[in-house]
Formats: structure tokens, sequence, C-alpha cells
């Protein structure tokens, strides 16, 4: 019974070392620079600092790995509207976007050099991304045209970036930008850099 048992114990072991390497999963959290952009020349953008928190699952496939995220995200841009340009100072309209999302990116990845143990490494990494909207500020934008200016609740985007391992550390650096408009108004689209940490906690 006692060789049962330890063959057994043997084998559970064997099976979550396995897993173990071959997912990740952790928090993360990042530092966002936001500047959504459109065409003409009536709209000025700002970029924006704002922060982004939630978690990522990583399945590591040799080289190569895929990693779905989900995290908590504000996007947004401070903006000038210049209403006409005939008309006198003070006419233009200054206001805020901010969109509280959540944003689902699913990545594949390939580690160009992994160290010992392989626990550390350097990755490139890009994929799409899903934001869903879950509030909208606009200030003082909506004097504009009440209905009109609103925001897709559901919006399409792209990342690319790259990112370095060090044990339980996880670092990424990327850009994101908006594959659709995000309102019909202006045919604003998002933009944004993200710098993040992450904790692998198997």
């Amino acid at each position: 019974m006692k060789t049962y048992i330890g063959i057994l114990v043997l084998i559970i072991s064997a099976q979550l070392a396995m897993a173990q390497s071959t997912f990740t999963f952790g928090p993360k959290v990042g530092l966002n620079y936001n500047k959504m952009y459109s065409s003409g020349s009536q709209v000025d953008y700002d970029y924006i600092r704002t922060w982004s928190g939630g978690a990522f699952v990583r399945a590591n496939l040799g080289k190569v790995y895929l990693q779905p995220e989900a995290y908590f995200n504000t996007k947004g841009s401070d903006i000038i509207i210049r209403k006409d340009p005939n008309a006198p100072a003070g006419s233009d309209i200054n206001g805020k976007i901010r969109l509280s999302a959540l944003d689902v990116p699913v990545l594949v990845g390939y580690k160009l050099a992994e160290g010992k143990g392989k626990k550390s490494n350097i990755r490139i990494f890009g994929g799409p991304v899903a934001s869903f909207v879950l509030k909208e500020r606009e200030n003082d934008l909506r004097l504009l045209d009440d209905d009109s200016y609103t925001f897709n609740k559901t919006n399409i985007g792209v990342q690319v970036g790259a990112g370095i391992d060090l044990g339980n550390l996880t670092f990424d650096a990327r850009y994101e930008t908006g594959l659709n408009k995000v309102n019909s108004y202006f045919n604003q689209r998002t933009n944004l850099f993200q710098l993040s940490l992450g904790i692998k906690l198997f």
C-alpha cells in the first residue's frame, strides 16, 4: 500500500511540475500613455497618463507562447475642438475623453533568447485586443451634439510589443492602435503606449 501511495505521489508531483512549466498565471499592472487621433484639423489631442490592472495566463509551447489577458484600463485624451477658425478667441471647446474599459488581448509571442532553467527570456509578441467600454466621460463635449457624440461599447485594436522575464517577474512594453472608430462624430480612434509589470505566481 505504501508503495502504491508513493507512486501516486510521484505521478501527481510530475503532473504538477509539467503544468507549472507549461502554464504561467499571475497579476499585472501597467502605466499607459494615451492619445486619440482623427482625420482633419478641427481637433487637437494631448497625451494623458492612466493605469491598468488585471491578470494574464501564458501557455508555453517551446519558444512560442499564447498569452490571453484581461485587465481594467482607462483610455482617452485631452482635447481642444476648434468650432470655427474665424470665431473670436475663447470660442474653442476644451474637454476630456475618458473611456473606462475591460480589455481582453490574445497575444502570440516568440522567445528570442532564454536563460538557464528557462525562467528568464527576451520576447516579442502581438495580437488582437477587444475593449469593452464600461463607462465614458466627455465633460463639455456633449454640447456639440448631445446624441451623436456617443462611443461604441465594443472596440477592436491590435497590440505589438516586446518583453523580458527575470525569474518570476515579467516586464512588457507594447503599442496599441484602434482598428475601428470609437465614435462617429469625429471618427476618433484610440492610440496608446503601455509599460507593464507582472508577477508569475506559478
